[in-house]
């Protein structure tokens, strides 16, 4: 009983080590491996090269002595140079980027390639992106890819000064203060069809009638029945009274609302919000909400925002604003049409939408939900060796089919509509081609 719970045990006291040794470690300048090979050097040096008398071990370890001392060297002189010349970096121009696209932020480094062996990189702490540097006229400039969308009032970056040995590393944080929107991506969903709702038609089928379409629909006569409405071509093949009746007119409704529901893996879900409301798919008079933002948007700059801002609500409080929005909407007469749009990811939202959608206060006359995605996990039988070659970061922004059927199974079970988007390929699934991911 005790063999099995050793791993976990291990595991428990590496993680401990790491949390107690690590910021120790960071402010060393010698890496763990500069640090062996140091110690290893000396030992093959002073030991078994000038002891013993060992020729080959003495040119070894000198060697590698002379290697991390000039590394530590080269690097403590850039660190005290840009130290310095903190000032003189490039400051970032960037106000608003799209996340999942490269940007040139505007800064920049100096690269003091005239110190040898000298590599310096960094890489964005707070907001989460991915960074990368081009070399361009003495001076290292970045290109950012955000992560995720969000609002931020600085950018921390990491600055990494060492050799390229990998022997020793200075780290040092560096806070430039410029507040920095991520707006999340349309990725290649460009436009967006979705049922849109219905209210009564404007036809008239005479100047006197009413507002309810043209008589082109049919039923038997009945006492009380107009005579110029009776179908006599009808009652001449069959012999039964007929009469036109008005067929009602539907006309596309104008006011909706749409709601962003956060939780793991909603980008594509704020990307296609974000796609609603530039292509205008909501109609001409829109409310747009989102969780953890207590706000309503109506234009798109505040659309934006507002999407941006819904990145920092914690997934456990997913889907807990829903109810409220939709009282909102009631109580203003935006009754029309709700559009919620919710991750592939199953959470702790689904049930807490669902009870919003269903309550008497709060549900609209017709509400949709789109599930959105960034691809869908194929389903491949491979064999082993194919699955360790295969790189992890393929499927990692991609949706499991197993949690994306779980959430069609349960809002499909609901009498509101349910769409299919995928962000990636930039294709819409109407409800008749869900089948196949809930079977």
């Amino acid at each position: 009983m005790k063999i099995p719970q050793l791993p976990k045990r291990v595991k428990r006291w590496i993680s401990y080590i790491k949390r107690k040794t690590g910021p120790i470690i960071a402010h060393m300048p010698l890496t763990i491996s500069g640090t062996l090979v140091f110690a290893a050097s000396l030992i093959a040096f002073f030991y078994y090269g000038v002891k013993r008398l060992d020729h080959l071990l003495l040119v070894v370890g000198g060697v590698g002595i002379l290697l991390v001392i000039v590394g530590f060297l080269g690097s403590s002189m850039a660190a005290i140079l840009l130290y310095r010349k903190r000032e003189e970096f490039g400051n970032t121009k960037l106000t608003t980027i799209e996340s999942s696209y490269s940007s040139r932020s505007g800064f920049s480094v100096p690269a003091l390639r005239w110190i040898p062996f000298v590599n310096i990189q960094w890489r964005w702490i707070s907001p989460k992106a991915e960074v990368k540097t081009i070399l361009r006229d003495g001076h290292w400039l970045e290109d950012v890819r955000p992560t995720r969308r969000g609002v931020s009032p600085h950018i921390v970056r990491r600055m990494e000064i060492g050799d390229v040995f990998g022997f020793t590393r200075i780290v040092r944080d560096l806070t430039e203060e410029c507040g920095i929107k991520i707006v999340p991506s349309m990725g290649k969903l460009t436009q967006m069809h979705v049922v849109q709702g219905m209210a009564s038609g404007e036809d008239l089928s005479h100047p006197s009638g009413r507002a309810t379409g043209d008589r082109i629909d049919m039923r038997h006569y009945a006492p009380g029945d107009p005579i110029r409405f009776i179908l006599w071509k009808i009652f001449a093949k069959t012999r039964e009274v007929m009469i036109r009746t008005p067929e009602r007119a539907l006309s596309p409704v104008d006011q909706t609302v749409a709601y962003l529901v956060t939780g793991d893996g909603d980008e594509p879900a704020a990307g296609a919000a974000r796609v609603a409301v530039d292509a205008g798919v909501l109609g001409n008079e829109w409310a747009l909400g989102a969780d953890g933002v207590g706000d309503i948007a109506r234009t798109m700059p505040g659309a934006l925002d507002l999407l941006a801002r819904s990145a920092s609500t914690s997934s456990e409080n997913a889907g807990s604003g829903l109810s409220a929005f939709l009282t909102t909407a009631n109580n203003t007469g935006m009754n029309g049409r709700a559009v919620v749009f919710v991750p592939a990811s199953p959470g702790p939202w689904l049930d807490r939408v669902i009870t919003a959608t269903q309550n008497s206060e709060t549900a609209l006359s017709n509400i949709e939900f789109i599930v959105c995605t960034d691809g869908i996990i194929p389903e491949e039988k491979s064999s082993r060796l194919n699955k360790l070659m295969k790189p992890k970061n393929i499927d990692a922004a991609r949706t499991d089919p197993k949690r994306l059927a779980e959430v069609l199974t349960v809002l499909r079970a609901s009498p509101s509509s349910v769409l299919l988007i995928d962000r990636e390929a930039g294709r819409v699934f109407h409800p008749a081609q869900l089948e196949k991911f809930t079977s």
